[in-house]
Order: structure tokens, then sequence, then C-alpha cells
């Protein structure tokens, strides 16, 4: 909606209704964050409405696109709310241990099994430098710099692709298992990993990092 405002003229209209949305039903960890999943729109709260990191990384980025679209005079104080989600995330669903993305808010260090482990749909590296910079916290750069780190250490030499989940991502980082989260391809290329592409391509082409590029590249050549 916000890249639409110019052309929709409802943009922010509709942006604010999603807005409102995502504030009307928060995670039951974190009320900061969205719960990742309603069955409808009158969803009833319930024991498991939990976050999912990468949808509040949306959230919080979309809600940066909006301060600069719409500016934050208005009713909603677009740049205080993104701050709001962007320190929720960091407190919430950022592995201080690895500076890796949790799989959600509700993962810990009780179960290290899920505590170390990610989503490569996760590399959002391109809004991490934008969060780095708009809440002056430089442990948004340990984690692009984990990220590629990781990439150059797990991505595919055939294919430049992916696994949807990662583990051990405190030590040598490996494909997840099957049946780890999801299902019995959540250690292969499948719906969670094809949106690494976009996300690596899209910080190649806002960040101009090298490292991205060399990524992008595998994966083009393939």
């Amino acid at each position: 909606m916000c890249y639409m405002a110019g052309y929709e003229n409802n943009a922010k209209t509709y942006f604010n209704g999603l807005f409102n949305y995502y504030k009307s039903h928060p995670s039951n960890i974190n009320n900061n964050l969205i719960d990742w999943q309603q069955l409808s729109c009158s969803d009833s709260p319930n024991i498991d409405d939990d976050a999912a990191s990468d949808g509040d990384i949306d959230i919080a980025f979309s809600l940066l696109l909006a301060h600069k679209q719409w500016g934050s005079e208005g009713e909603i104080k677009y740049l205080s709310e993104a701050k709001t989600v962007i320190n929720a995330i960091m407190q919430d669903e950022i592995n201080s241990d690895s500076w890796t993305v949790k799989l959600g808010d509700w993962s810990n260090s009780s179960d290290p099994n899920f505590y170390y482990g990610t989503r490569s749909s996760d590399f959002i590296t391109s809004h991490f430098r934008a969060f780095s910079i708009v809440v002056n916290n430089p442990n948004w750069d340990l984690a692009v710099n984990k990220y590629f780190n990781i990439i150059n250490n797990i991505q595919n030499d055939k294919t430049g692709l992916l696994p949807d989940f990662i583990i051990n991502t405190n030590t040598t980082p490996i494909p997840a298992g099957q049946n780890y989260l999801e299902g019995i391809y959540d250690g292969d290329f499948y719906y969670n990993a094809c949106r690494f592409p976009w996300r690596i391509g899209t910080d190649y082409l806002i960040s101009g990092d090298n490292r991205a590029k060399r990524a992008v590249n595998k994966i083009n050549a393939c």
C-alpha cells in the first residue's frame, strides 16, 4: 500500500486498516508483535497466539515506508510504531547468542533445537540495515554479517539455493531434518526458502553489498 500511494487513492486508508488489524491480533508472548495465524477476522485470543518473525520484520519495515510516504503527524505515528516493533523483534525474535532470527517469539533457550534454528526466508538483510539506522542499534549489523556467513557456508554449490530451515546456527549450520517444524521438506528448498532469492536480491539492489551479489549470481547461473 505504501508503494501504491499516488496510484491507489485509498492506499493510506487500506494501510491503516492493515495496521489496525495487526494491532488487534497480538501475540500473547509479546503484544507488540502479531499472532502469525488468524482463522477468521474475529479470531478469539487463545494460548497458541504467538508470532512468526518474518511477518513482524515486514510490518516494521512497512511502517518505515509509511512514515516516508505520509509522515507521522496523523492519527497513526508510523515512525514511533515502527521503532516499537523493531525493538520488540530485537527483544523476542532475535537470538542474541548467535545473532540469527528466531522462528518466532515462542522460541527460547529451553529448547536449543529450535532456539538455534532459523528460516532462510527470514534473511531479510535489507530491512535489518534500515532498522540499525532507525533505532541506532548496531546489533542489527551483527545479524546482517551473521547471515552472510551462514549463506557462505550453506548455499548449495550447484544451485545457489538454501533450505527452508537451518539448524545449529551457534556452531556449524546445516539443513534441518525432515519434520523439523512443518513437514518432510523442512531441509529442502521449499515454500519458505523460495523467498530467499527475492530477499537477497533486494538487499543487493539497495545496499550494493557484494556478498549479496555473489549469492544471487550463484542462483542466476543455475
